[in-house]
């Protein structure tokens, strides 16, 4: 089975050791203080859903945001039978060169015996995962595109030999988000440390288009 990443390239993406500079240098200056490397490993794994959650449902509405979900669109060269491990919204797909078009969940029985509607490729939700109506032909060609979850970034630390302070953050796994994401990122971060910014957050949310209720 193929897939087929479209990334940025990579002096585009956010800097997770830059990410972790920044909401220090900003908790240091508040009550927070200091964080701990897993507390920050953590948070950020947290912040990625909840962008990518909020990034999504607009996925189709907003050209800027569907650029910010690039790294995440794969596609695949068939229907896959099994949900993929990295599942985390269903784009569009293609069977036999036509493009399948949605059913509310309450037609899928009528549909599957009507003769005329029966023939229409088709798709549904169930149990989680999208499901087809092919119109009763063999797949012989197929594209299915969906939008995968973010990796796990994280950072580890760099120690002095004589077990001090560490020397600096490293990078064990980067983030795959374009730039335009991170002010929205080290906001939500900081929140995480209890820090107000939900100006700045929702700010950053309404350049994407989404407005502050959608990102409370």
């Amino acid at each position: 089975m193929l897939f087929i990443f479209e990334y940025k390239t990579l002096k585009d993406m956010i800097s997770i050791v830059d990410v972790w500079k920044s909401v220090q240098a900003t908790a240091k200056t508040s009550t927070s203080g200091y964080q701990t490397k897993d507390k920050f490993n953590s948070d950020v794994e947290l912040v990625q859903l909840a962008i990518i959650k909020a990034l999504c449902e607009l996925y189709e509405k907003e050209q800027v945001i569907s650029d910010d979900l690039l790294p995440f669109v794969v596609t695949l060269d068939s229907i896959p039978t099994d949900k993929p491990d990295d599942y985390y919204r269903f784009v569009t797909a293609e069977i036999n060169g036509e493009e399948v078009y949605p059913l509310k969940r309450n037609s899928v029985s009528m549909t599957k015996t009507s003769p005329i509607r029966g023939s229409v490729k088709s798709y549904y939700f169930d149990k989680g995962f999208v499901q087809f109506i092919t119109g009763g032909e063999d797949i012989e060609e197929a594209e299915f595109t969906y939008i995968r979850r973010p990796n796990v970034a994280s950072i580890d630390m760099v120690y002095r030999d004589d077990g001090g302070e560490y020397v600096t953050p490293v990078k064990v796994d980067d983030l795959e988000w374009p730039e335009s994401v991170r002010n929205l990122m080290e906001a939500m971060l900081l929140e995480k440390l209890g820090i107000e910014s939900r100006e700045v957050r929702d700010i950053e949310y309404g350049k994407l288009g989404i407005q502050r209720e959608t990102s409370n």
